[in-house]
């Protein structure tokens, strides 16, 4: 029965998640560790969105051994999708105790904390957990969100940066870019305006490619803001590459 362990592990790994569910149930109908076949399925159903399954199946592996961590774990994140982030703390922290070197647990621990808005302890969390692994790109990239969330934008940027090396992604770049403009936002506005003045200045198809940089530019900023789910900057942004392609054309129209 190891192996079939084994074959269900490698399934969850390839995602699929409904053939390690099967190996699991018949783990668990033999009468078979079933403390860990129910927290084979438990992971199984949370990573395949069956949140009550996922949760029942939790409750009944910690029956079977109270010292299990990973289902303390999943708990803690079906309290975090219901918004019982007193409840999830107190399960993190107690899957801490038992096991204080998972990583997982320490970053779900710091989801609670950022939802409540208590960001240094978020971010003392995620350094504990920087500690045990350090290579762990999930862990650099939460604590460069705390970062930017606390105004701390060379900091958030250096973290954004490690997170990229860790694990070059659309997100992780597209975060690592967000973070530039939030530092430097000021000197890009200040150069995409420049850009338009000097185009509508000269007010002739050659000034063309200045006004296409600077509206290119805000439209590049509000992708990276919608990729980063701040939709009032994702607003302005558009709101300042239309403006500008707009009244160019405006204006050409109204002189000629």
């Amino acid at each position: 029965m190891n192996a079939e362990f084994d074959k269900a592990k490698q399934y969850y790994i390839n995602g699929e998640f409904d053939k390690a569910i099967v190996v699991y149930q018949s783990a668990v109908k033999e009468k078979f560790q079933e403390a860990l076949a129910y927290q084979g399925l438990a992971q199984c159903y949370f990573r395949a969105n069956r949140i009550d399954d996922a949760y029942q199946a939790c409750i009944k592996a910690l029956d079977k051994d109270d010292t299990l961590t990973i289902p303390r774990l999943i708990i803690g994140k079906v309290f975090i999708q219901q918004s019982k982030l007193d409840d999830a703390e107190s399960i993190l922290k107690k899957a801490l105790t038992i096991n204080p070197a998972e990583v997982d647990t320490y970053l779900a621990l710091s989801t609670v904390y950022s939802l409540r808005g208590c960001i240094q302890e978020s971010i003392s969390v995620l350094h504990s957990a920087d500690r045990l692994d350090s290579r762990n790109w999930k862990i650099h990239y939460n604590l460069a969100v705390d970062l930017r969330t606390s105004n701390l934008h060379p900091e958030a940027i250096r973290e954004f940066w490690v997170a990229f090396r860790l694990s070059p992604t659309q997100k992780t770049i597209s975060s690592l870019l967000a973070a530039h403009i939030s530092l430097y936002k000021v000197w890009y506005a200040v150069v995409a305006t420049v850009l338009y003045i000097v185009g509508m200045i000269l007010c002739s198809t050659a000034s063309l490619p200045l006004i296409v940089i600077s509206a290119g530019y805000c439209f590049l900023r509000s992708y990276l803001w919608y990729l980063d789910k701040n939709h009032k900057e994702f607003l302005l942004a558009l709101f300042m590459g239309i403006y500008i392609i707009g009244s160019f054309f405006l204006y050409l129209l109204l002189t000629t």
